[in-house]
């Protein structure tokens, strides 16, 4: 209402002025005539070559002044037609367009002419008005030119436009272009205007304010939006050249609209990756590898024409502008995912208050976010993901799938070796807090069953688990003369011949101690043993059995020879049984029952030792 209000306060300025311009010319017709009458009184001037060229300059004079004053008539009755174009035909239209174009032109020439200068200003702001108008009018049709709605799948398509509508837009366009309207402007408001359009069917705000593309969500939620961010930039680019005729005006208008979409597009992305939004490097590594398999498309949809394909120019000017968008968004994604691939670190830490890994030695605890569990699944992940991983590390890196495999491992065998060193004065415990999780690692490895992935395959279980399986077997040596290798040593024959008292059978007081202390530290290690190590657990039973069989194959035998040669001799006259407390076959159930991981091991040892 506003605009026509002011349409309506220029034209009554416009009558204004050809009113004062008609008086004007009253007043000069008024001079001429007088000049005329007093023409014959001087002949005398006549006779001069001076008096005869200022006759025919106040004859120019006159004529042009007639000519302004028609021209500013003309302006003044093409308002009705121009300011109201819509209701005319667009050859009527056009016509009254360049009649317009045509006294301004004339009126600027004729500047110094009294009365010129104003004309021409109000006929310059009817022009203005009237490209206000066919803006208005041109950004009204553009926004109902193509729709968007979505199909049976829910995809987004947008509807062809109408002939009528496009040949009604390309009319007011070459109206706006007839004008001088500036094409910055021209451009701005369309694609504006366009992408006010885009956001009311993108995505799923009904507001508009979003497009819907948060990489949080699923990957075929995300595969969908960004179909439909396809969809729309080539719906935007047919849209164009449809109006357009011009093929440089066309690509420019498509810049102004496509790359609005594309600027939103990364905000949002941007937005996903922020804080306290924390997105794992795998679905990072899919939402990249989403991106990369539409690349091609995108690119193709964004090329400039061959026309404009050399031209160096900034911002929204530069015909690859949105084929440098679209490259800035996967290479930052990739660059990101990349930043969290390499920066995982498998720091193992127990769930508050849990301190079984230090008194048990069994795999790292499952339950916590950052164990072992976590970093194996983590592994298994990225393998699952062998291809896009592949695709990822093409690029900018050194580093192939292969290695960054070999890295992960390598770097949870270092913090799980560094875990083991915390248990520090406790060797056995730390050897077998090794053989558990070395065994737990090599056993759960990832397979990669694909034939692409055959390197990583291969490398995996061909070189990784064997050495894994190298560093469990050395620490379970470790862990085996640690926990044995004292007992033969304690159990060999005295180094002093025992000798007997005088006329008997009994050792004397000192080669009895010998026996005494022989058979009471046997005990203590024993129980020791069974103690300590039936609190242990071993988690693959294959290492369990070996284990126990291994402490039976080392302690039993050895035993039973130093028990069977010295139990029957008289050592003690008191307190026999306190020194030959187990029998062999009960030190041998007694070992058969080490790492259950049951904590109270007294109740098993009165029976043991009763028995």
């Amino acid at each position: 209402m506003e605009v026509y209000e002011a349409y309506g306060d220029g034209v009554a300025r416009i009558r204004e002025a050809v009113m004062e311009n008609q008086l004007q010319m009253r007043q000069v017709e008024q001079s001429l005539r007088v000049f005329w009458a007093s023409r014959g009184d001087a002949a005398g001037l006549q006779a001069h070559g001076a008096a005869k060229r200022h006759t025919k300059n106040i004859d120019l004079s006159v004529l042009e002044l007639r000519q302004i004053n028609e021209n500013f008539v003309a302006a003044h009755q093409l308002a009705p037609v121009l300011l109201s174009g819509s209701k005319f035909e667009q050859d009527e239209y056009i016509k009254a367009l360049n009649k317009l174009l045509v006294a301004i032109k004339f009126l600027e020439g004729h500047r110094s002419f009294e009365g010129s200068g104003k004309a021409q200003d109000q006929t310059r702001e009817l022009l203005t008005q009237v490209r206000r108008k066919c803006l208005a009018d041109f950004v009204s049709v553009v926004s109902v030119l193509s729709r968007g709605e979505r199909n049976d799948d829910g995809g987004l398509k947008w509807v062809e436009p109408s002939k009528h509508d496009v040949s009604r837009a390309a009319q007011l366009l070459d109206c706006l272009l007839i004008s001088g309207v500036d094409p910055k402007e021209l451009l701005r408001e369309y694609g504006k205007q366009r992408f006010d359009v885009i956001r009311m069917f993108i995505g799923e705000d009904p507001s508009g304010g979003s497009m819907g593309f948060d990489l949080n969500t699923p990957a075929t939620a995300l595969a969908k939006r960004l179909n439909d961010i396809e969809v729309t930039i080539e719906a935007e680019r047919i849209l164009a050249i449809l109006i357009y005729s011009n093929e440089e005006l066309a690509n420019a208008a498509f810049r102004h609209s496509a790359h609005q979409v594309l600027e939103s597009w990364k905000k949002e992305i941007d937005v996903s990756l922020r804080p306290p939004k924390q997105l794992d490097a795998v679905k990072l590594l899919l939402a990249h590898d989403l991106l990369h398999s539409r690349l091609e498309a995108l690119e193709s949809a964004v090329l400039p024409p061959l026309l404009l394909r050399d031209r160096e120019e900034k911002e929204l000017e530069d015909p690859w502008l949105l084929s440098k968008a679209i490259h800035a968004i996967v290479t930052e994604l990739a660059q990101t995912a990349k930043q969290k691939l390499f920066n995982f670190q498998p720091v193992l830490v127990e769930a508050s208050g849990d301190r079984t890994i230090t008194k048990n030695g069994n795999v790292h605890n499952f339950q916590s976010r950052k164990s072992l569990t976590y970093s194996l699944n983590f592994l298994r992940k990225v393998c699952d993901q062998a291809k896009p991983l592949k695709i990822l590390l093409e690029k900018d890196t050194d580093v192939t799938a292969v290695g960054f495999v070999d890295t992960v491992v390598t770097q949870l065998i270092g913090a799980l070796t560094a875990k083991a060193d915390q248990l520090k004065g406790r060797e056995g415990l730390k050897q077998l807090f090794l053989v558990n999780n070395f065994g737990y690692v090599a056993n759960s490895l990832p397979h990669c069953i694909q034939p692409d992935d055959a390197d990583l395959e291969k490398q995996l279980h061909g070189t990784i688990k064997p050495r894994v399986d190298v560093m469990r077997n050395d620490a379970l040596g470790a862990f085996i003369r640690l926990s044995y290798g004292a007992f033969k040593e304690n159990l060999s024959d005295p180094t002093e011949k025992l000798q007997y008292a005088k006329g008997g059978n009994v050792l004397t007081l000192e080669s009895g101690r010998l026996l005494k202390g022989k058979f009471s530290k046997f005990n203590d290690q024993l129980e020791e043993l069974y103690k300590t190590q039936r609190t242990y657990v071993v988690a693959e039973v294959p290492i369990r059995q070996y284990l126990i069989r291994t402490a039976v194959d080392t302690i039993i035998p050895a035993y039973k020879a130093f028990y069977e040669k010295y139990s029957v001799i008289q050592f003690s006259r008191k307190h026999a049984s306190r020194y030959l407390k187990y029998t062999p076959p009960a030190a041998q159930n007694l070992l058969t029952d080490l790492y259950s991981g049951e904590a109270s091991a007294g109740d098993k040892l009165s029976e043991v030792s009763s028995s």
